[in-house]
């Protein structure tokens, strides 16, 4: 008694599905091969999300991350080209801001306290 399994496969080549199945596996050979591949795929991967139903969030979480990773370290790449002395010779150029008003110019509807308060969390957003 052997031990190959044989069987036919049916495939419509009016759907367009069949269609590029076909040419994958003319394409592909051997078709045992390929066909082996494709089931144990597929069916371990419903195995696994019937386990573990978040798997496939969990993939697309970790590619997502991946790609952000990836852009990430890119930028830090392309920063990292920059000459400091060129941004040094750049920043020569730059012209400091204009310093806020003293509180006697406040307008006379703010009080001195009010004042205070707004040029304190001016100086916290600034970094001062």
């Amino acid at each position: 008694m052997s031990n190959v399994f044989k069987t036919n496969i049916r495939l419509n080549l009016e759907n367009p599905e069949e269609r590029t199945a076909l040419e994958y596996l003319r394409k592909y050979r051997p078709y045992s091969k390929a066909i082996v591949e494709a089931v144990n795929g597929y069916y371990s991967r419903l195995e696994s999300l019937e386990e573990d139903p978040y798997l496939e969030t969990r993939v697309k979480e970790d590619e997502f991350l991946n790609r952000i990773e990836e852009a990430v370290r890119c930028g830090q790449q392309a920063t990292a080209n920059i000459n400091l002395a060129e941004l040094a010779a750049l920043l020569q150029g730059v012209q400091p801001a204009a310093a806020p008003p003293e509180p006697a110019e406040v307008e006379d509807e703010m009080s001195k306290e009010d004042y205070e308060i707004a040029m304190d969390f001016m100086r916290d957003l600034c970094g001062e």
